[in-house]
């Protein structure tokens, strides 16, 4: 092959600043999230513009309302676009139009990016939803002539995922390369690396490299990045590592399309299937040592079928067990991460696809692309415990969005004390809230339910358990799930409120910054993420103002 070398090797990113984005409204009555499904229009491709004639017809008429019990929201693509479940009741709840294609969602839980609408082979789209009312806010382009040796784009990759900082979206696009003899060949496939900066939705860098790229994660730290690709041309797997990192080749002659990391960042597992010759090539999980960025292990799952794929992998929070979906044996096998060893096998719909974990680690959300319908694991017992249907369904997000009307300002300072002993941690959360106004000017949070998230900790403090003492000012001691809770809020200012919380004896395993951070009071709520300060003393400390 004349020409360049077209492999894709390293990329320098530069960060820039960040735009904040005021919060919508949302209506809320009874304790129960009213969203809306109106979308905006844009100028679509023809096939775009009759999916939306029909606007969300599927779910509700545009404008119309639909209830939400306010827990987290699984983003699926399907063949009908993005199915949104609310997975407090494993509803379907809305529909967004776009391919069947992966999504992702940003650090703060306020925007969910996806493929769509596809205008030409010259340039993709990637749209920016609103998770707050599922809006369309923006379409960014992504056109071909921006990429060194691009001449067209098409889906043989189609990855993404967001920086833990928020800052950057990470997408990869199918190449058809001007060094390509066709478009089909094995010797001709070819991807293009996009890097969107989330402040001015603009792609600020396209990049070529040789294979299909079909999965991405991000170290803790956001400094490095991890791409699951497979050159068909040489039958090779590999994890391809940016920033100026080395390409790590898997063991020989498989396919791999999806990849995660463990939440303290140590590790990298990778599912593929290892072609050796055979017409039940084994299924292999590779551990990646990312310290070394070195296979340190491999896991074999179970014998599959020539043509399997395995095309998704997820980590619970707290670290200790990854779920692999296997499409052979319509199965989601469940690995140990302390001994790497496969601990259940838990039976699903057909050919299960996209693999994700709700954020308290409760429940795992599987795509059944050939029965049409996601499966959802109980991960206290690895039984199904319902199944939703939903056309062709592939990839899986989970987001746990605010609930309520949002604040219109919220900012918090976290410290956090990860204990020796289980159940032993504990952390101090110090925020100041600002109230939007819009419905009302005031809280009360001894007659209105408050609800308190500090990464996996998650707890409801139930109507009447704050106490008034003074004019301004509410307090809050207690035991909530075998937690040690003290929270205080008080009124500085016309609708700005001081809240602080100080928790015992919590499960925090797992936790790496940046730390989401939500809190409801009634139908008021804000969430954002926060690069907590992790104790080394082993002690919490209480002495912050703010």
């Amino acid at each position: 092959m004349n020409g360049p070398d077209p492999y894709l090797t390293s990329l320098q990113l530069n960060t820039l600043p960040r735009i904040a984005r005021q919060a919508r409204a949302s209506s809320y009555s009874s304790n129960i999230l009213i969203r809306s499904s109106s979308l905006r229009m844009n100028c679509f491709a023809p096939l775009w513009a009759i999916v939306l004639a029909a606007g969300l017809g599927a779910i509700a008429g545009s404008g119309e309302a639909l209830a939400w019990t306010g827990q987290p929201l699984a983003y699926v693509t399907s063949s009908n676009g993005i199915s949104v479940i609310d997975t407090g009741d494993n509803k379907v709840v809305d529909t967004i139009p776009g391919p069947a294609l992966p999504t992702a969602v940003a650090p703060d839980g306020k925007h969910v990016y996806a493929f769509g609408p596809e205008s030409s082979d010259l340039v993709f789209n990637i749209s920016v939803i609103d998770a707050s009312d599922d809006e369309v806010l923006a379409t960014i382009p992504l056109d071909v002539a921006l990429v060194s040796t691009g001449v067209s784009l098409n889906e043989n990759s189609s990855a993404i995922a967001v920086t833990p900082d928020g800052k950057h979206v990470y997408v990869t696009t199918g190449l058809c390369s001007n060094i390509s003899f066709d478009c089909i060949r094995p010797e001709s496939v070819y991807f293009a690396f996009w890097v969107i900066d989330t402040a001015t939705n603009k792609v600020v860098a396209a990049t070529p490299g040789k294979g299909f790229a079909r999965g991405i994660a991000f170290s803790t730290d956001g400094k490095t990045a991890y791409f699951a690709n497979w050159d068909e041309d040489v039958l090779l797997p590999q994890v391809l590592v940016f920033d100026n990192g080395p390409t790590i080749s898997l063991p020989p002659n498989g396919e791999d399309n999806a990849i995660t990391i463990t939440p303290d960042g140590r590790h990298v597992y990778v599912p593929y299937v290892l072609f050796n010759g055979t017409s039940s090539p084994p299924e292999i999980v590779a551990v990646i040592d990312t310290a070394t960025n070195t296979v340190a292990q491999t896991v074999q799952v179970e014998p599959a079928s020539f043509t399997t794929m395995l095309t998704g992998i997820a980590v619970t929070p707290n670290g200790k067990y990854i779920y692999v979906s296997n499409q052979g044996s319509n199965s989601v096998s469940v690995l140990d991460t302390a001994s790497n060893t496969i601990v259940k096998t838990v039976l699903v719909g057909t050919s299960p696809a996209g693999v994700a974990v709700t954020p308290d680690g409760a429940h795992v959300y599987v795509s059944n692309q050939g029965s049409n319908s996601v499966s959802v694991i109980d991960t206290a017992s690895n039984t199904v415990v319902a199944t939703i249907t939903v056309t062709a369904p592939t990839a899986i997000s989970i987001i746990s969005p605010p609930q309520g009307v949002p604040f219109l300002s919220f900012t918090a300072k976290l410290d956090i004390d990860l204990d020796r002993k289980p159940n032993g941690d504990a952390f101090y959360l110090g925020s100041s809230l600002v109230l939007s106004g819009s419905v009302k000017d005031e809280i009360h949070p001894d007659t209105e339910p408050v609800k308190l998230q500090v990464g996996p900790f998650i707890a409801t403090i139930p109507i009447g358990s704050f106490r008034q003492h003074g004019d301004r000012s509410y307090r809050f001691d207690g035991v909530i799930d075998d937690v040690r809770l003290e929270a205080r809020i008080e009124q500085t200012g016309s609708l700005r409120y001081r809240f602080s919380a100080k928790g015992k004896g919590a499960n925090l395993s797992g936790i790496i910054n940046p730390v989401q951070v939500s809190i409801g009071i009634g139908d008021d709520a804000g969430l954002t993420s926060v690069k907590a300060h992790f104790d080394r003393d082993h002690r919490v400390h209480s002495d912050w103002t703010d």
